[in-house]
């Protein structure tokens, strides 16, 4: 397991073995090391990684290769940046594989704890009136449960923040869903990060069904029979209030 440490004007490039696997995370300074552009190559036996270090982030992140596969983490071979949280747990290609990223929490007492943030992909369906619910207008209107069938507008990267708390990414437009107004408005897909208004705790309804409690502490609604917005405006759980949570 390899520690960085540095100031936010340092540049690092860290030699490790080939099937090396463990966390990088910035301990000073005033950010943290959160981007590595990465890509795979077959025709070495060592591992590279080419740090980046970025003001306004302080979390550790773990590269996972699957069978031993060798990473070259260098600007010259990979175009993007990888960012947490929009591209944690995502699998990238390369040129002799695919690798995984994963950020992991931080903490100021234990340094890097076990708990890893998850996603899987899903869609909603609503108990009001049996739709999925719909980024609708390639998420620039409200989200509302009225489609027979979830494709791209009606699916969304579950993502497991913690105990019960989760963040929905809309897979129309790769925007947080919302509550907007601090609840007090409709949902929306339009955020690029997850802050309080993206956070919701999830609560087990049993059959795989779900309700959702936004900042406000009320519970998202699919309001009129799923005729309306949804919207977290709701003190008690209902069937409109409950969806069930299906995997895609």
């Amino acid at each position: 397991m390899l520690f960085v440490d540095s100031t936010i004007s340092a540049s690092y490039t860290y030699y490790c073995p080939d099937k090396w696997s463990g966390n990088f995370r910035h301990n000073g300074g005033s950010g943290g090391v959160t981007l590595f552009e990465i890509s795979v190559k077959a025709n070495d036996n060592n591992v590279y990684y080419d740090l980046s270090v970025i003001d306004g982030f302080n979390v550790p992140m773990k590269l996972i290769a699957p069978d031993g596969t060798r990473l070259e983490a260098l600007h010259s071979k990979a175009p993007d940046a990888y960012l947490f949280p929009t591209d944690d747990t995502k699998t990238h290609g390369g040129p002799a594989g695919d690798f995984t990223i994963i950020f992991e929490d931080n903490s100021a007492i234990s340094g890097t704890v076990n708990t890893i943030i998850t996603s899987k992909v899903i869609a909603l369906r609503s108990n009001a009136n049996g739709k999925f619910v719909c980024a609708e207008n390639a998420g620039n209107s409200p989200l509302v449960a009225n489609r027979d069938c979830a494709s791209g507008w009606e699916t969304f990267d579950l993502i497991i923040l913690n105990e019960n708390n989760v963040a929905l990414k809309s897979h129309a437009n790769g925007q947080y869903v919302c509550a907007e107004n601090g609840g007090n408005s409709p949902l929306i897909a339009n955020r690029a990060s997850i802050s309080s208004w993206e956070t919701f705790q999830m609560i087990d309804r049993g059959n795989g069904k779900v309700a959702f409690i936004a900042v406000n502490g009320n519970y998202v609604c699919a309001e009129d029979f799923g005729n309306g917005a949804l919207i977290a405006n709701r003190n008690s759980v209902d069937n409109w209030e409950t969806f069930d949570l299906v995997s895609t």
